[in-house]
């Protein structure tokens, strides 16, 4: 009689082995980490070789990926006081995805203040009691954005406006979540898209908001200049208002560009020069580097946002950008709530997308995934495969996760992918997860596909269609 062994008998025994084998390290060599066997494939993620950062004054150090690269922002999210943060349709499926940051658009701002000037707190209520809804996991941030032509009080007056910042940094500082923990408040940002502002009062505006704030927390960070295009009101913006984090919003095109995302490179390569001019503007170097609100379009209409190609396209804003930053880099998804076609959850009410029910678009579903399983310490990866989008990261103790984005480089099939050196199993023997979203995905409310595959030695063997995003993970 044969035994069946079945892939959960396997990895609880690989789990066992893996135990006794730590012991024998500590007992012998007095501990360290365990690594698995240095091994190569097709495509090689090596978990011994760091990535660091890339580019012209970059510190010498392995790049983090940061969860805040998975984020969202929103006006809508903010209509009417914070409606959607009671609905909980909207706020179970936003949990679900648990962006790692939301930046809030300042359209909505004179919402915010009484006609003197003082905080209308009222207005927080939904959102201080939904919010914990959509942050299950205790990882998200906020940032607050103030059109200051949105407050009647401020009136042109920059020492109104900073009057007007300085009370709401103080009533957030304070603000608790129906959880009973503070409001987790990242930083504030000012005029969503100044470009056409005279310079002028950008300056005198921001300068009198920066020091109210910082004045009633020295941790909050400001964002700016949050332009319409990367390079607009740069280098001067950074030159005369001291700002924490350089942002800028990036749409491609006023129409859908369809697969046009990976196979003209005007679009393609926009990410990645994006980010090369900003840090080549930058007179300091910033905490960050943040996308403040990227799509397919910038009137929210086209289609593609709703199947595998906004999917795609997200995957590769991100690891285009993380290839070139020379800091830690965010991003947010425009829109948190449905304007138009551009939304983790379309609105049904929204005149582009009339009785739509509220589900997660592809997109969504990609950045959840990237929240549970690509993070943390990146890794150097090689291929046989030129021009596929790889990161390599190690987002805990004893797991490991590469990403690969095949855009136009023909399809792979049944090739070797190896976990070089993988954390916390000395004999590479294991079982890989495998999310895979592609053509199949052709509408909303339709996730991925999860598959799993044997790891021997730290060697599996998997497919990469093209056009696909794979994130593999062990």
């Amino acid at each position: 009689m044969v035994d069946v062994v079945t892939t959960a008998d396997y990895t609880a025994q690989m789990a066992q082995v893996n135990m006794q084998l730590a012991a024998l390290n500590k007992a012998v060599f007095g501990g360290g980490p365990i690594v698995g066997p240095v091994a190569s494939g097709y495509i090689t993620a090596d978990f011994g070789a760091a990535f660091n950062y890339p580019g012209k004054g970059a510190p010498v150090a392995q790049q983090v990926v940061d969860r805040r690269m998975y984020g969202t922002s929103t006006g809508g999210a903010a209509d009417n006081n914070w409606a959607r943060f009671a609905d909980p349709t909207y706020t179970g499926l936003m949990g679900s995805v648990n962006p790692g940051l939301w930046y809030i658009n300042g359209n909505e701002a004179g919402a915010w203040f009484n006609a003197d000037g003082s905080v209308n707190t009222g207005a927080f209520a939904k959102l201080l009691a939904g919010f914990p809804l959509v942050d299950p996991a205790g990882i998200s941030g906020i940032f607050f954005g103030l059109n200051w032509d949105s407050i009647g009080f401020v009136g042109g007056n920059a020492a109104n406006f900073g009057k007007c910042a300085g009370n709401l940094a103080a009533f957030l500082n304070t603000a608790k979540m129906s959880n009973g923990r503070p409001l987790p408040v990242l930083g504030f940002a000012g005029h969503d898209e100044p470009d056409g502002i005279p310079q002028t009062t950008i300056q005198a505006m921001m300068n009198a908001m920066v020091p109210a704030i910082k004045a009633v927390n020295q941790s909050w960070l400001i964002m700016g200049p949050q332009t319409s295009w990367a390079g607009a009101l740069m280098p001067w913006f950074m030159q005369n208002v001291h700002t924490d984090v350089c942002s800028w919003d990036m749409y491609p095109s006023g129409s859908d560009i369809g697969t046009g995302a990976w196979t003209n490179p005007q679009y393609y390569t926009r990410a990645s020069g994006d980010m090369a001019n900003m840090a080549g503007l930058v007179p300091y170097a910033p905490k960050a580097f943040m996308i403040g609100g990227f799509n397919l379009d910038w009137n929210c209409s086209a289609p593609s946002q709703h199947n595998y190609i906004g999917a795609m396209w997200a995957a590769i804003v991100a690891l285009q950008s993380l290839n070139n930053a020379p800091g830690a880099f965010w991003s947010c998804i425009w829109d948190a709530e449905g304007d138009g076609t551009c939304g983790f959850v379309p609105d049904p009410n929204n005149p582009v997308t009339p009785g739509q029910p509220q589900l997660l678009t592809p997109f969504a579903y990609l950045w959840r995934e990237g929240i549970q399983k690509l993070f943390g310490p990146r890794w150097q990866v090689s291929s046989q495969k030129p021009g596929l989008l790889t990161c390599a990261c190690t987002p805990s103790a004893n797991h490991a996760t590469l990403m690969v984005v095949n855009a136009g480089q023909g399809p792979v099939s049944n090739q070797s992918v190896a976990f070089s050196r993988m954390p916390g199993n000395a004999l590479g023997n294991t079982t890989a997860r495998i999310w895979q979203v592609g053509t199949g995905v052709t509408g909303i409310g339709q996730d991925g596909t999860v598959t799993q595959a044997q790891v021997s030695a730290g060697v599996l063997q998997a497919s990469l269609p093209d056009p696909s995003v794979s994130i593999i993970s062990i």
